[in-house]
């Protein structure tokens, strides 16, 4: 008997979550939308890398309401004033996204710095459920070219004008025959690096 009564109150509670949860979805309210909702995408990249060899990077703007052309405003927080960013973005009838293009000059930054750059929707336009500020650091990465694969020998490092050894292992009586030993430094002077006319003199006719 007091199994069953245990087992009735816990049914019953369980009924009564059921229709809590019930009461709480009848009480929900859908926030009221109107005109073209724009919004920046939860899948753009945070990140904007930029070029050396340009001048623009194009942002994407999208909107729910495809209902006509629109023109929307765009605020922008830029606090190191590297960035020239349209004051507004416009779609075509029925287009879902726009561009931005956003310029900048590649002489004023410095590599792999990066700088901040804050774009706002206009809120009349913007929608509830969507993103309407985009919070980016722009970065102009350090790139490097590659000049080929070189090797490193030990007998570069070698005293100059005494018994030595060259790259193969091979025992020499004079450094001085191996032209990396010769031309490391010059040994009357112990300069850093040498010109050929440190050893070499021209001869003007």
């Amino acid at each position: 008997m007091k199994k069953t009564f245990l087992y009735t109150l816990t049914l019953m509670a369980i009924v009564m979550g059921f229709a809590a949860c019930s009461d709480d979805d009848d009480n929900y309210t859908p926030a009221t939308t109107s005109g073209p909702q724009v919004f920046f995408s939860n899948e753009l990249s945070k990140t904007v890398n930029v070029s050396g060899d340009a001048t623009t990077f194009a942002i994407p703007v999208s909107r729910f309401n495809t209902d006509g052309a629109v023109t929307v405003n765009i605020a922008k927080t830029d606090t190191a004033g590297l960035f020239n960013v349209p004051a507004t973005v416009s779609f075509a009838a029925g287009e879902k996204e726009a561009k931005l293009e956003i310029g900048y000059d590649p002489a004023k930054f410095e590599y792999n710095e990066a700088k901040g750059l804050v774009l706002a929707i206009d809120k009349a336009s913007a929608t509830p459920y969507g993103t309407d500020t985009l919070k980016l650091s722009v970065v102009m990465p350090m790139t490097w070219k590659s000049l080929g694969k070189g090797t490193y020998v030990d007998n570069y490092m070698q005293e100059q004008d005494s018994a030595g050894v060259d790259k193969y292992g091979n025992e020499v009586t004079n450094t001085n025959a191996m032209m990396a030993v010769l031309h490391r430094n010059t040994k009357a002077t112990a300069k850093s690096e040498i010109v050929c006319v440190d050893c070499h003199v021209p001869n003007i006719a």
